[in-house]
């Protein structure tokens, strides 16, 4: 993952929207809007004001899913979102044209809902580690349009929300893990990363960690990993208080924790595999967290997924080409070519033989395992770069998240030729299918209107007509 820095400059941004604001083409969003009341608005910006939830109730009787208060807002929202399109900018790491990203994109139908509205919480908001800076546009607090704000985003993986049932959820805030019952709508914080976290195993490399930054995390049945900034790994058992085991995975400075997955290898035991940016994927063994492996590869690692039975991995990074790896013989025994820019995330249908990869050059590309000579399809998104995929435990549907606005959810059954795109505003922490698939969340970062989205699968039911 590629580091970014650059210092905040206020007379840079003043001038940008000087500028804009002055154009008096035809094209320019803000026709006659008042510029005074713009900067100061940009001055303003209060990030601290938490919004009450949203319920389904509050929708249908034309709440905002966000709590957005639309009607005290300089613009509405579709205007806001056309701002939006023309003003965001994708960071790019490689030099290419975004239409010969999309060039040869799939066309897709847009479908009716697959997942429905239920409740939106602030209790349980996520929030991202920021690497990068970028500009774009926010709806600030005090109800009014601020034209720019200056955020470190884009560069951060997004898988800070998973569901362990259609009522159980674990998301990252700042520095604390909490856990979400949508049942009780309870959000409890289990792990403080500003504490120094003493681990009860000691040996096998455990040591004391403080001060961590989530960066990604992963659970499965009653194990919960978290990955941090600095190369940390801590492990908790969900039926247990403390943590049972935590280290540092290098002392490299280029350290970050960037995927983990827990997973079962082809002799039923559990593994953990870490991708770090330090060019290396490691294995754990999840019992007495011994290192079992360490593979390096020629650039950072953002991505690591393994295949249904455990014998492949899909490795990503800082490269425009992805790599399918033989954990046991430790080689890569093939290339995803296709891509134009460095990847992010990736995710395997239950079948196994299909792949779908996601790249900052704004496409999630499918492959079949058998033939890697080039993609199977090309999935564009609306906005930004691919930052989470996941398909759900049925094999039914596949889930894309951007970094910012937009998530879609394709029909596999449909050969991913219908979607359901939810659409919002604000960064995206990652997004997570409940086991059963009954339940679908979408962690919004936002400061003001984020939240936990929770959304219900939409079932079909049929009946039969009798005569009587």
């Amino acid at each position: 993952m590629d580091e970014f820095e650059l210092e905040d400059n206020l007379e840079f941004i003043l001038q940008s929207i000087q500028e804009l604001i002055e154009d008096q083409g035809d094209d320019n969003p803000f026709g006659e809007v008042n510029q005074n009341e713009l900067l100061a608005n940009l001055v303003n910006y209060d990030q601290d004001n938490l919004m009450p939830d949203v319920s389904a109730e509050d929708v249908a009787n034309g709440k905002d899913v966000q709590g957005i208060p639309w009607e005290k807002m300089l613009f509405p929202r579709d205007q806001y979102r056309e701002m939006k399109m023309r003003t965001y900018k994708n960071y790019q790491n490689l030099s290419y044209a975004r239409e010969d990203a999309v060039e040869h994109c799939k066309h897709v139908e847009k479908d009716s809902p697959y997942y429905d509205f239920q409740y939106n919480t602030r209790h349980a908001r996520p929030s991202i580690v920021h690497f990068q800076v970028c500009i774009y546009p926010v709806i600030v607090s005090s109800f009014q349009y601020n034209m720019w704000s200056l955020n470190r985003a884009t560069a951060e993986l997004r898988n800070l929300v998973w569901a362990t049932s259609k009522h159980d959820v674990y998301t990252v805030h700042n520095q604390s893990l909490t856990h979400w019952s949508s049942l009780d709508q309870i959000s409890t914080e289990l792990i403080n990363g500003d504490d120094c976290i003493i681990p009860k195993q000691r040996g096998h490399g455990s040591q004391s960690v403080s001060m961590v930054q989530f960066t990604t995390m992963a659970v499965d049945k009653d194990l919960l990993v978290l990955g941090g900034f600095q190369g940390e790994l801590i492990f908790k058992r969900l039926e247990d208080d403390g943590i049972v085991f935590s280290t540092r995975v290098t002392e490299d400075e280029n350290a970050i924790t960037n995927s983990l997955e827990i997973y079962e290898d082809p002799n039923g035991s559990r593994r953990l595999v870490a991708a770090n940016n330090d060019c290396s994927v490691r294995i754990f063994d999840t019992e007495y967290f011994d290192l079992l492996n360490h593979y390096v590869f020629p650039w950072s690692v953002n991505s690591v997924s393994v295949n249904p039975d455990g014998t492949l991995f899909a490795v990503l990074g800082d490269h425009e080409d992805g790599l399918v790896f033989d954990p046991k013989c430790g080689k890569a025994i093939g290339k995803l070519t296709g891509h134009l820019d460095y990847s992010f995330s990736s995710a395997w249908h239950p079948d196994g033989n299909i792949l779908a990869t996601g790249s900052q050059d704004t496409t999630c590309r499918l492959w079949d395992i058998r033939n890697l000579s080039q993609s199977l399809a090309v999935l564009g998104g609306k906005l930004g770069s691919i930052r989470c995929i996941k398909f759900s435990s049925d094999g039914r549907f596949l889930a894309t998240a951007e970094a910012i606005d937009f998530v879609h959810i394709y029909d596999c059954f449909a050969d991913y030729g219908k979607s359901h795109e939810i659409n919002f505003f604000g960064e995206i922490a990652g997004l997570s299918f409940s086991p059963d698939t009954d339940a679908f969340y979408i962690g919004v970062a936002d400061q003001t209107y984020g939240g936990l989205m929770e959304f219900s699968r939409r079932h079909q039911h049929h009946y039969l007509n009798c005569l009587w």
